[in-house]
C-alpha cells in the first residue's frame, strides 16, 4: 500500500470515527426520560377504621384513607368479605367515583345484610361476633381495571341496644306545704317533711314507648293512688308493676300517697329498650311502580316507634321476577323457596314460623312485594295464637274489584300486614272502630270510607286492643323462638 492509498484509508476511517463520535454525543445529549409510573399503583387504601361494636340494625360504617398518585383514577367499587362462623359472604357497594391525585378520607355504610351472589351464605349483622377478612377495591386508569385487597381479619360484635329507665331525667313537683323534694335522680325521688305523718301527692310526665313494665316501689310502707294518664291504682303496699301496653306513649304520672316517715324514697322505673327488627326484602317490580321499601317503612317506623320502641331496617333487598298465579298463598310459597334457595339458608327455605329463626341467619321478618292485581292486596299467614314471620304486599286487590293501590297508600298498607306479624286481626268497617286494621270488605264500603276519611290505607292508628296484642308479641322478636 503505497503513501497515498494509506492517507485516503486513514481518512476515511477518521470520517467514521468522527461520525461515530458525533452520533455518540447527540445520543448522550439527548434527554433521559423516567421510568413510567406503574399504572396499578395509582390508587391506594391505605387506612380503615371502624367500630368493632355494633347496636343491632346499625350500618357497619368504614372509613377510608384513599391515595391516589399521578394519573387520575375511578374506583368503581368496593366488596367486604365477611363470615358468621362458617357461613363466608360479600357485601358489593358500587361508587364509580373519579379522583385526581391526592388523598381523600371516604366513608362506606354497609348494611347488616350480608350476600352478593348465589354462591354466598348470607347472614345479617344481628348478635353475636363477626369477622372482617377483607376489604376488596377495583378502580380504573385510562381504561385499565385492576383489583386489590387489603386484609383487614379483625372481630366485630353486635349487641342489642341498652335498656333505659324513662324517668332518669324527669322533673319531679311536690305539691304539699309541708314537704320537700331532697333528691330526684334515675328515677329515685325523696321526699321530706315536717310532720309524722306525711301527704304528698308527686307529679312528672315521661316520654315512654308503652310496651314496657311500669315498676314503683319505696323505702317503706305507705299507701295511695297512682294516676297514669287517665288511669287509677291503688296502691296498698309499697310496691307495683303495671303493663302500660294500652297506654298513650306520653306519660303522665301522679301519686298521692301518705306515710308515718318523715322520710319517704320512691323508686320509679320504666325500662325502654330500644328494638330493631331486621327485614329481608323480595321485588317482583315493586319499585317499578312504587317507592322503595326502605323508605317506606320510615314512614311505618313513624308509628312503631312512637308505641312500642320498634323500628324496622332493610338488611337485604333481593329482586325477582314472579309469573304465577294471583293467588297470594302460591306467592308465598314462590318467595319461601326462591330466598331460601339464593340466600342458602338451611333446607333452601325462608323458616316460616311466629318470632325469629336462628335458620333464617339473622333476619326476623320477609316483606314479600309485587306490583301486580293479586287475590288482596296483602297477607300474612298464621295461627290463632299470631302471624308468621312473611308478609306480602301487592299492587291491587282483585277482591277490592282491581283497584289499584296508590303510592299515598303503600306505608298504611305495610303497617296493616306487619301488625299482622305481630297479632292484629283484620277488623270490619261498621263494626270496629276505624283503625289502620279496619278493612272494608267491598267496592261500596271501600267507597263509603273513602269518602269519610275512615279507609284503612288513609289510617294510622290503631284501636286500644290492637296495641296490647302487638305489644304482647313483641317477645317473639327479641329472642330466638327456635
Amino acid at each position: 500500500m503505497n503513501s497515498k492509498q494509506l492517507m485516503s484509508v486513514v481518512s476515511i476511517s477518521l470520517i467514521i470515527l468522527v461520525s461515530i463520535l458525533g452520533v455518540a454525543l447527540y445520543l448522550y445529549r439527548i434527554p433521559k426520560q423516567a421510568p413510567q409510573f406503574p399504572k396499578e399503583k395509582t390508587l391506594e387504601i391505605e387506612n380503615v377504621n371502624f367500630n368493632d361494636t355494633l347496636f343491632r340494625g346499625e350500618n357497619l360504617t368504614m372509613i377510608v384513607t384513599l391515595n391516589v398518585s399521578v394519573y387520575n383514577a375511578t374506583l368503581v367499587g368496593v366488596k367486604l368479605e365477611a363470615s358468621k362462623n362458617e357461613r363466608i359472604s360479600h357485601q358489593y357497594i358500587f361508587l364509580n367515583q373519579s379522583y385526581s391525585p391526592g388523598y381523600y378520607k371516604l366513608q362506606f355504610d354497609f348494611l347488616p345484610g350480608f350476600w352478593q351472589t348465589t354462591s354466598d351464605m348470607f347472614f345479617a349483622l344481628s348478635d353475636g361476633a363477626y369477622k372482617l377478612h377483607n376489604l376488596n377495591y377495583t378502580f380504573s386508569v385510562d381504561n385499565q381495571t385492576f383489583e386489590k385487597t387489603m386484609i383487614l381479619d379483625q372481630i366485630i360484635h353486635v349487641e342489642k341496644y341498652s335498656a333505659v329507665n324513662m324517668f332518669s331525667s324527669s322533673t319531679w313537683i311536690l305539691h304539699n306545704a309541708s314537704g320537700s323534694i331532697s333528691s330526684a335522680m334515675h328515677g329515685k325521688v325523696t321526699v321530706v317533711t315536717n310532720n309524722s305523718f306525711n301527704y304528698g301527692l308527686l307529679e312528672t310526665q315521661v316520654n315512654a314507648a308503652s310496651s314496657y313494665l311500669f315498676n314503683i316501689n319505696a323505702s317503706s310502707g305507705f299507701n295511695g293512688t297512682l294516676f297514669i294518664n287517665k288511669r287509677t291504682y291503688k296502691i296498698n303496699n309499697s310496691e307495683i308493676s303495671l303493663n302500660l301496653a294500652d297506654l298513650s306513649s306520653m306519660i303522665n304520672v301522679t301519686l298521692v300517697f301518705n306515710s308515718s316517715q318523715s322520710e319517704l324514697t320512691f323508686y320509679f322505673m320504666l325500662l325502654n329498650r330500644k328494638k330493631v327488627i331486621l327485614v329481608t326484602v323480595m321485588n317482583d317490580h315493586w319499585e317499578d311502580t312504587f317507592p322503595p321499601v326502605s323508605e317506606i317503612l320510615k314512614i311505618v317506623n313513624i308509628y312503631f316507634e312512637k308505641w312500642f320502641n320498634m323500628t324496622f331496617k332493610v338488611a337485604l333487598t333481593i329482586e325477582t321476577d314472579y309469573s304465577g298465579s294471583t293467588s297470594l298463598p302460591d306467592f308465598f310459597d314462590f318467595a319461601k323457596s326462591k330466598v331460601g334457595s339464593m340466600l342458602n339458608l338451611p333446607q333452601n327455605t325462608w323458616w316460616h314460623i311466629q318470632g325469629r329463626s336462628r335458620n333464617n341467619m339473622g333476619a326476623d321478618i320477609l316483606l314479600i312485594n309485587t306490583n301486580k292485581t293479586m287475590s288482596n292486596y296483602g297477607m300474612v299467614i298464621g295461627t290463632v295464637n299470631g302471624g308468621f314471620n312473611i308478609a306480602a304486599n301487592a299492587g291491587g286487590s282483585l277482591k277490592a274489584s282491581g283497584v289499584r293501590l296508590t303510592n299515598a297508600w303503600t306505608d298504611n298498607l305495610f303497617q296493616h300486614e306487619i301488625s299482622h306479624i305481630f297479632g292484629a286481626p283484620d277488623r270490619r268497617t261498621g263494626v270496629d272502630p276505624p283503625s289502620v286494621m279496619t278493612k272494608s270488605e267491598t267496592i261500596e264500603e271501600l267507597l263509603s270510607d273513602l269518602a269519610n276519611g275512615t279507609l284503612w290505607l288513609e289510617l294510622n292508628n290503631w284501636i286500644p286492643e290492637d296495641l296490647l296484642t302487638i305489644a304482647s308479641n313483641i317477645i317473639f322478636y327479641e329472642q330466638y323462638v327456635d
